[in-house]
């Protein structure tokens, strides 16, 4: 599987770069093992641990076996016990893709990271780099609010390129989950446990299409 960062083969400052498309499995694939590595830090400590600083420029591919993982801890936060939130003494992490709760408010909750792998969906279905700007998700070579854009209009023409018209409802569904995740109010997102599993019905979904596509 390709590094991460080939997702992005574009010059940062030029609208005009061409990217360099992942299949549609192998970025469904990313997105069920970041999620489930976020549901594991979620769940199976004392505590969870909210990783905070969530997006796509933190993970790396496994080269040997080609697996999703997280790096970069430096910014996690253990809630501290019983308690579902934590205010941070400061707001730290990477401008332009933290929870709009967090940046303004300073509180750290499971949702923040909820929020943190929403805007990695959209990088993964658009791919393009994505900025957030009062409190909407925006593609950093066009001005428009993603979130009000259609599926059609915004995935990226290499997966439909692969897999033609038949995986919309897949794209519709993922689409769907990405804008829940990134909701402005972090009560209203879904928690990670919820988020995990529809990624992977939708990756599910995906594989007995092609199966019998084949």
């Amino acid at each position: 599987m390709p590094n991460i960062n080939l997702l992005f083969r574009k010059d940062y400052y030029y609208n005009h770069a061409r990217n360099l498309s992942l299949s549609w499995e192998s970025r469904l694939q990313i997105a069920n093992e970041i999620a489930s590595a976020i549901l594991y830090l979620h769940s199976e400590f004392t505590t969870p641990i909210i990783y905070i600083d969530l997006h796509l420029q933190k993970v790396l591919i496994d080269q040997s076996s080609g697996v999703a993982k997280l790096f970069d801890f430096s910014l996690s936060i253990s809630l501290p016990p019983g308690e579902l939130e934590v205010e941070a003494q400061v707001v730290p992490g990477t401008c332009g893709y933290l929870d709009p709760e967090y940046a303004r408010l300073g509180i750290v909750t499971q949702k923040t990271d909820v929020f943190g792998f929403g805007v990695i969906l959209f990088q993964l279905l658009t791919g393009k780099r994505m900025y957030i700007v009062n409190d909407e998700m925006r593609d950093l070579c066009n001005a428009s609010n993603i979130e009000e854009c259609s599926i059609m209009d915004i995935v990226d023409p290499a997966i439909l390129e692969e897999n033609g018209i038949e995986i919309r409802q897949q794209l519709e569904d993922y689409l769907d989950l990405a804008k829940r995740c990134t909701l402005s109010n972090g009560e209203d997102r879904p928690y990670m446990i919820h988020v995990a599993k529809e990624i992977r019905r939708i990756e599910k979904c995906f594989r007995a299409l092609t199966q019998g596509l084949n």
